[in-house]
């Protein structure tokens, strides 16, 4: 093995780690009813349409 090769598995290795945490976070995300596009405890954007940022919106607009 030449040295650009052990540089390609070792990116390869990195890029699928990234990917296997990426979909865990997905996963729990969904699995939970919970997404990512809402932030934490920011205010939601109208593309957002989670249930908890439906929630948190009708909350704020009826104080």
């Amino acid at each position: 093995m030449t040295t650009g090769d052990i540089a390609t598995w070792i990116i390869a290795l990195i890029i699928f780690i990234a990917f296997v945490f990426g979909m865990k976070r997905i996963y729990h995300n969904f699995s939970s009813g919970k997404c990512d596009s809402c932030g934490n405890g920011s205010s939601c954007s109208g593309s957002c349409h989670c249930s908890g940022c439906h929630i948190s919106q009708t909350n704020k607009s009826s104080k």
